[in-house]
């Protein structure tokens, strides 16, 4: 039978989630559906743990080439209709996939949905703007109904349109692919949906607990600053770095953060630094004018 769904994850060190997410996708009985897995050079049981499993296509990557490299290195052996795009640390019950593809299927124009995701017992909001648009407006905004971006954890998308998109982005490591992929699939046509009735819990960051904080939020906002510098533009972007900079410095010193976000803060901070130090500095006179204007527009 053909599948209608392939599920396609990448695993690293990701051994003990995956017994709950076989099990989330055993329990997928009515809809057919593969499951494609790239293993990124894990150093625990993980490639055997899919390879015992037996119902996954398993590639085994010499060394670790990221999240979105590890995607797309699988993307023209699919065969199913819809994609799934899942994190091995989520889980969800019976009739998950067939309620997303519904979710499509009542949509002739929506290319991407993603489903109600927990986190730490909080339900993720949804996104209606892209990274850096709380300091300038993108450039050539989107319009059109529909979310901005969905959660990279865990979303459908229909293959011909992943194809059509060349798939993530391989400038991208880890973090911001999906948003980076969402705006060109919005910028191509294609509307973003939520199926709240599809639920799944994403338990988060299970390859990076032996990182420290500090180390996380550095490799987020790494990403975050490739989104900035490809969809803003050089000259916003050195504006965004800049005030940024200041803008945390300026925080961290008067000590105007919760306690939990400082490592974040000094994170961020710092990577703002290195790319001042290595460009140099931008009075953000784009972003002063756009936020004195904004403030005066909703006064």
């Amino acid at each position: 039978m053909t599948p209608r769904v392939s599920v396609c994850f990448v695993t690293y060190n990701s051994a003990p989630c995956l017994d709950d997410f076989f099990q989330s996708l055993n329990s997928q009985t009515d809809i057919a559906w593969e499951a494609y897995a790239v293993d990124n050079a894990s150093l625990d049981a993980s490639a055997d743990a899919i390879a015992s499993w037996g119902r996954a296509h398993l590639t085994r990557n010499a060394t670790n080439v990221g999240f979105g490299k590890a995607h797309t290195q699988v993307l023209h052996a699919l065969n199913g209709e819809f994609v799934l795009i899942v994190n091995p640390d989520v889980s969800f019950g019976p009739g998950f996939l067939s309620t997303l593809v519904s979710a499509l299927e009542a949509n002739p124009q929506a290319g991407i949905v993603g489903p109600s995701l927990t986190e730490h017992d909080q339900v993720l909001p949804l996104n209606h703007r892209y990274l850096g648009e709380e300091l300038l407006p993108l450039p050539n905004p989107v319009q059109g109904p529909g979310v901005a971006w969905v959660h990279g954890c865990c979303f459908l998308i229909r293959r011909h349109a992943l194809v059509a998109l060349g798939g993530f982005d391989p400038d991208y490591f880890l973090y911001a692919e999906e948003v980076d992929l969402c705006l060109r699939a919005r910028r191509s046509g294609w509307q973003i949906v939520h199926a709240p009735k599809a639920r799944a819990q994403h338990k988060g960051q299970h390859s990076q607990v032996e990182d420290a904080a500090y180390q996380r939020k550095q490799r987020e906002f790494a990403g975050t600053m490739i989104f900035w510098r490809k969809h803003f533009g050089p000259d916003n972007f050195a504006s965004m770095i800049s005030f940024e900079c200041a803008a945390l410095s300026l925080r961290l010193l008067l000590g105007l953060f919760p306690p939990s976000r400082r490592e974040e803060f000094q994170a961020r901070r710092d990577a703002c630094s290195f790319c001042i130090d290595q460009s140099g500095w931008t009075i953000p006179w784009r972003i002063l004018r756009y936020k004195l204007l904004s403030a005066l527009t909703i006064g």
